[in-house]
């Protein structure tokens, strides 16, 4: 499994992690009746989830079982700057995006909102740079 591969998908269980702890403590208070603030974290864990874990596995998984290129080319999974530069955008992304419930209770909305527009961005941006890099990798079965 290549480098990139890896952290892909060590990182989307460091999320898994994260979400299922996140998720036990929102049912844990309201099971109880406790700690009624609680509930401004469940975008958090949907995106921790959904995103964090799901998608960044998806990538990490595609990246290392796409075709490789031809090994006449002398290259394994072609220039690797595109999927590197996706991970850290993808990361940065949930980030900005886990931080905005934070900054609604703490701050302000507005800077919330703007946490929420640069997030998902930074997501999109990332998504479409891991995508630049696999379309060209995927060939037809029967060639």
């Amino acid at each position: 499994m290549p480098t990139l591969s890896r952290w892909l998908v060590r990182t989307s269980f460091l999320y898994l992690a994260a979400g299922f702890g996140l998720g036990d403590l929102i049912l844990t208070a309201k099971g109880l009746g406790i700690l009624p603030g609680i509930w401004v974290w469940l975008p958090a864990h949907v995106f921790l989830v959904l995103f964090g874990w799901i998608i960044q596995f998806t990538m990490g998984v595609a990246y290392w079982i796409l075709p490789r290129w031809g090994v006449t080319e002398g290259r394994n999974r072609g220039n690797d700057t595109l999927p590197r530069l996706s991970y850290v955008n993808f990361n940065v992304g949930l980030l900005c995006l886990l931080l905005a419930p934070w900054l609604a209770s703490a701050w302000s909305k507005q800077a919330a909102a703007w946490f929420n527009v640069v997030g998902g961005t930074l997501l999109v941006l990332a998504v479409a740079l891991f995508l630049t890099h696999a379309w060209p990798r995927i060939k037809p079965f029967l060639t």
